[in-house]
This record gives structure tokens, sequence and C-alpha cells, in this order.
């Protein structure tokens, strides 16, 4: 038998074994010879057919990468393709063998015309320096459309006789869609800078023009100069709401809109919100109320700014729309839980209605119940779309009810969680703390006898709604023959044809004794200094419209001593009030004259003293030579902004004379991230332009005496 050993590589792999059979033999050299040559054979064939399955595994492996890889023969200025994976079809719309060896186009032909230059010049860095290729360059498709592509490649052969000639070998990965969602995000950031700066310039101006009308107001004007400032007054607001709409929209295009929650009490916010209206509304004569379901549970944990804005504008439309009657609020409890309150708020008005072909486009951005209505009541057409959007982040819906001429509902729900562990806080008209009283109202407007009878009516009590001024005062002797005078009087101011003088006469004819308790009823925006000179008898107390929930409480339910002139009816005496107790130092940081001259004047008003400083630099110094109760601090200025001055401050190294004093940013900036923004820069709290006297008011009381509450991490 003759051995021949099968190497592979230098180790042993096998043996051929020749065998002789039947006699001895002598194995010549040519025996040799034919098993070592058997032997090499077989060694060749095992190795060839090893290569062709690794070839094999790797184009499986290639073919199934989401790129292209490919083999190149460098050659320069020629390039020709040894190798192409198939991923090159999914990129080009060509097979590999187009472009092996060039056989139909070359590599640079698919390439953009504009990048051939520039990925020339690289391919020949790469070659002669050594350095690994990376590029991004636009591919032509087979179809015209454009791909954008990153390359990595290397030199893996040189030839050492020819050094002009190399092998390449690379990796080529479709980033088209990464590319545009890149743009995307890049055009995002640059409309939400857009909208930023404008937002910024924009209300830099309109902080001066509401500002200095509001203080204008405030000066000795003739009629028709009060008219006019008015005028523009009523004007800036309306481009404000306008401004504040598109800053609004670009962010929910931007996807940028966030919800900001937060512990809030409910009711107060509702009832804010209908004051504002009333405000506005009470020229035209118009009323509005406000009925709360009384087993509504309060704290709650969500966007009280967000929902404000909601019912705002919902309201807002319903004033704007309606001349006459009455704007009625209604909120209600659909489900409850230890978590969750799911409310229902439905605003219905006796306005002018909106034709039924037009309701189903309504809550579609840049659309209005009829192109005339922009001409005659302005707006964008974007409150609603917004108010629909807010109101989907928030776990509801929203839609509307309506007939022309015969007025509109609007509703809308949302999901509000309750505070964690906290005990539930019943409304106090739950509590039957009028359980026997007996009332009377006179009022012109059902929707206040309604909602004065279902609040007294929750607290225990009954309550008669006359309907004239005859029946009243008949109504009156009417107990009183009986022996039971009504407990509680409610009378209307403004009762058409029954004045305050007649109602003094009427009550003057009952004896001291049998005098209910009277309540007069006002709207807001009327003259409460008639009210007061009336003396009229057994007054007891005022009640402002809207009816709010804890007011009539407390007037009813509180001391008897206890009125209802310390609310906010005398703005005035609360701003004097509020004068003696803040005699604050304040340094207020900005480079804005017209701003400088608003909010000092402003502050100045509230009795305090101003220092002005122009930018952060003036600021620290101010703060280094003076001890100041608060700051207002601009935040975009030259030389030094507001953001590196309250970093600055804040420093445990600086020398100002009080580190913890309140920063108040006062910026023009109003977009998401402006507040966090302030408050991580050292800041305590945040107010935007334009500014009004009752905003710097709260926010200087709310700060009096009190340390800045900046934590450094």
């Amino acid at each position: 038998m003759l051995d021949c050993p099968i190497r592979l590589f230098g180790e042993l792999f096998g043996v051929i074994c020749i065998e002789h059979a039947g006699s001895p033999r002598n194995w010549a050299l040519e025996d040799l010879i034919f098993g070592a040559s058997l032997a090499d054979l077989a060694a060749i064939a095992v190795e060839t057919s090893r290569r062709r399955e690794s070839q094999r595994r790797m184009q499986t492996l290639v073919s199934n990468l989401p790129g292209m890889a490919f083999r190149c023969r460098n050659n320069p200025p020629n390039f020709t393709m040894e190798f192409v994976s198939e991923g090159i079809k999914d990129i080009t719309g060509f097979d590999a063998d187009d472009l092996i060896n060039n056989k139909r186009i070359t590599y640079f032909d698919l390439v953009h015309p504009d990048d051939r230059a520039a990925l020339f010049d690289a391919n020949m860095e790469t070659l002669y320096v050594g350095m690994p290729l990376e590029s991004v360059y636009r591919f032509v498709h087979k179809d015209g459309g454009i791909r954008w592509v990153w390359e990595r490649s290397r030199v893996v052969e040189v030839d050492a006789d020819d050094p002009n000639f190399s092998i390449s070998e690379g990796f080529v990965t479709d980033i088209t869609e990464r590319r545009r969602l890149e743009e995307a995000e890049a055009a995002n950031r640059a409309k939400g800078e857009f909208f930023a700066n404008m937002s910024h310039e924009i209300r830099t101006p309109m902080n001066g023009v509401i500002g200095l009308t509001d203080l204008l107001a405030k000066t000795s004007l003739s009629n028709l100069q009060t008219q006019y400032v008015n005028m523009i007054r009523q004007s800036a607001g309306s481009l404000l709401a306008i401004i504040n709409d598109i800053l609004d929209f670009s962010k929910i295009e931007a996807g940028k809109l966030t919800l900001d929650t937060h512990e809030f009490q409910l009711v107060p916010l509702i009832e804010d919100a209908c004051d504002a209206i009333a405000l506005q509304i009470y020229k035209k004569g118009v009323k509005i109320a406000v009925i709360i379901d009384h087993s509504i549970c309060e704290p709650f944990i969500g966007d009280s700014g967000r929902l404000r804005q909601i019912l705002l504008n919902l309201l807002s439309n319903a004033s704007k729309f309606t001349n006459e009657g009455e704007i009625l609020i209604r909120v209600q409890t659909i489900s409850s839980s230890n978590k969750n309150y799911q409310l229902r708020f439905e605003i219905e008005d006796t306005g002018i209605g909106i034709p039924t072909d037009r309701v189903d486009g309504l809550f579609e951005p840049f659309t209005q119940a009829d192109t005339s209505v922009t001409r005659r009541y302005g707006g964008t057409g974007l409150g609603l779309s917004i108010c629909k959007k807010l109101v989907e982040m928030m776990g509801g819906n929203i839609g509307v009810k309506s007939q022309p001429g015969r007025g509109s509902l609007f509703w809308f729900t949302v999901l509000l969680h309750r505070l964690p562990n906290a005990e539930t806080q019943i409304l106090p008209s739950s509590h039957k703390s009028l359980a026997g009283t007996h009332s009377i109202v006179l009022d012109i407007h059902p929707a206040t006898r309604h909602v004065l009878n279902h609040l007294i009516t929750n607290l225990g009590g009954t309550l008669v709604e006359s309907t004239s001024s005859a029946d009243f005062i008949a109504q009156i002797h009417k107990q009183i023959q009986n022996g039971r005078p009504f407990d509680w009087v409610f009378c209307e101011s403004e009762y058409p044809g029954y004045g305050i003088e007649q109602i003094k006469n009427d009550l003057l004819t009952i004896s001291e004794k049998d005098r209910s308790r009277l309540i007069i009823l006002f709207s807001l925006g009327a003259s409460f200094q008639s009210l007061e000179s009336a003396n009229l008898p057994n007054l007891y107390g005022y009640l402002s419209k809207p009816i709010r929930t804890e007011t009539l409480y407390r007037l009813l339910v509180g001391s008897a001593k206890e009125t209802l002139t310390t609310q906010k009816i005398g703005t005035e005496k609360q701003a004097a009030s509020t004068v003696k107790r803040l005699p604050l130092r304040i340094l207020l940081v900005e480079d804005v004259k017209i701003n400088v001259i608003v909010a000092t004047t402003m502050l100045c008003a509230l009795g305090h003293r101003v220092d002005v400083s122009e930018n952060g630099i003036q600021a620290l110094e101010s703060m280094r030579r003076k001890e100041y109760d608060l700051v207002f601090m601009d935040c975009q200025m030259p030389e030094m902004d507001g953001y590196q001055c309250t970093r600055q401050l804040r420093l445990a190294a600086n020398d100002t004379k009080n580190q913890n004093v309140p920063v108040i940013a006062m910026t023009a900036h109003a977009m998401i991230g402006d507040r966090e923004k302030c408050l991580a820069a050292g800041m305590d709290d945040y107010i935007t332009k334009p500014i009004d006297s009752e905003q710097l008011r709260d926010v200087v009381s709310r700060w009096h005496g009190k340390k800045s509450t900046f934590k450094k991490n």
C-alpha cells in the first residue's frame, strides 16, 4: 500500500491510499509521483470547493445587506468595478451586471453631475494618502429620481510595480429617507426659530403700544380722546390675539405643542374666564352665567392654561356673534374614578347661529362659517382648529350644534387627573347651609335666575323667580302677610323700568322688622359708585354677575357683616391697598426705551421705587451697589443678556448685595420651552410681553418678601 498525504495550508487534511493486491510490489519513483499528484489534485479540489462555498455565503450575506458592496480596480482616471452586489438595483435601478467591468455604465455615470468632481477628488486623496474614504453624495436613479447615499471604502491592494494601480473595497447605503428627516428637522428648527424671533419682534413694539395706551387712558382726556384711546387698545388686543393664534398653529404644525400639567383649581378658572368675557359684552347688554355640577371634585392635575385658552376662545366666539340675550356655560361630570374625571363643557349662546352646510368644516384651519364673517367680525379662522387639537391632547372631543338665527351650542370633553392622595373637596354648594331658607330674585335674564336657583337649591334653600317688578313687590308683601318674610331678596340693579330709586322707595314702604336682607345683583362693568351712594334700606351686600359659587357661599353663609365690597369691584381701592403693602426697591433690566417707560410708570404707579439698567453688565453692577427686593429681567439684550446675567447672579462667588433676590423674566419670547429656559437660568417667574398693570401687580404681590426659589444642580 502506498499512502500519499493530502495537505491544506501545511496541515494534514487526509490520505490517498493506493493498494496493490495479489502479489508483492516494489513502488517505483513514478508511482510515488503519481500518488503525490493525486493528493495535490485532491487538495486543490477541496480548497476550490471551500472557496466557492465561502464565496456563496459571502454573496448571500452581501445580497441581504441593505446597501451595495463593491470591489473596484483603480487606475486613475479609470475606475472599473470587478464586483457589485445586487443591492445596486435597489439604489439605482440598474443591475449589477450593468456595472461589472463597466459593461453598460460606469460608477461615475450614476453619480449626480454636481457631485462627480468632489467624489473624484475624494477618491484620489484616499488612493494616495491611504486613509479610508467616507463620503455623502447623490445617485441619479434609472427612473430620474435622486437618491442620497453614504459610502465607506478603503484600498486593500496596491501594485508594487505600478503605484497608480490599486484595488478598493467598500460599501454604499441609501440614506435618502434619513436625509429627508434631517432636512425636515432642520426646517422645523428654522421654522421654530423664525416664529420665536417673530414673536419677540412683534411683542416688543406691541408692549409699547398696549402699555402706553393703558397709561394714556389714565390721564385727563376728553370724551373723544378717550374713545380714540379705547379703539387703539381694542385694535392692539385684536392684533395680539391673531399673533397668538398664528404662533399656536405653527407649534401644532411643527409638532411642538405640548401640555404643561400641574395642580390647579377648576371652578375659579371657569369663573375667571366668564368674568373676562362679561366685561367685553356688558355694553351690548348680553348676560353670561355659569352652572357647575356641584359634585365636581378639586383640585385637578392638567394644563390649566390651555383649558382656559379653550374656554376663552369659545366664549369669545359666543360673545362676538351674540348681540342680545345671554351666554350660558355648563360644566358637568361624565364619569369619575379615583384617578380621573371626564368632564363635559357646554357654551350656549343666543347669537346668529351657523348654517348647517358650514358646520362640518368649522374646526378645520383657516375656516370660518362664512367669508363675510372675517370682514365683519375679524379673526384668523385658526381658533377652533387650535381648540380641537388641545381638546384631543387632553383626551377629549369637541363639537357643535347650531341653528341659524337661534344660536349655537359648542361642547367639548376633557380628561383631568385627580391629585393623588388628596381628600375630595366638594364645592360649598353641596353643604346644606341654607336649609329652610326662602328667597326671591328679580332679574330680566333667565340664565342668571337659573344659576342662582341652582346654587341656592344645592345649598338647601328655595328660590322664587319673579318675572316683573310688580310681581316682585307683590310676592314680598304676600310673604310678610303670611308671617314669613323672605330671608334673602336678590334684585338686579339695571332691571328695565325699575331703577335703584324705585327699589329704594318700594322697600321703604316695608317696616324695618319685616325687611328681608337685600342683595343687589350687578354686571361687571357697571358703575359701582352709584350703587354705594343709593343708601338702600336693609342692604346686606352686592353680588356681581356672572355669579361666582364661592362668592355667593361666602355672602350667604358667612358672617352677616361680610359683604362683597371686598371682591374685585373697586380695582382702584385694591390697587391703593396694594401700594401701601408693597413699597419695594425694584431693578428693571431692559434695553428698549418704550418698554422702560411703560414698566417704570406702571411700577411707580403701584408705589415702588425703580432703577433701570440697559443690559446684564449694568444690572450686576447695580446689584453690587444696592440691595433690591425684586428684579425684572428682559432676556434679549446687547452685551450680556438676561440668561447670562441671572446665571452670574446665582454664582456663589459673585459679590452682589442680594444673591437670592427673586428674578422675574419679562420677555417677548412666548414659545414652548422659553419659560423652562428662564427657570433653568436661575429666574423665579415668567411674564410675557405685552404686559399690563394687573399682570405686573399680581407678580409683585406674589414675590413680595420672598427669596429666590432657584436651587443649584
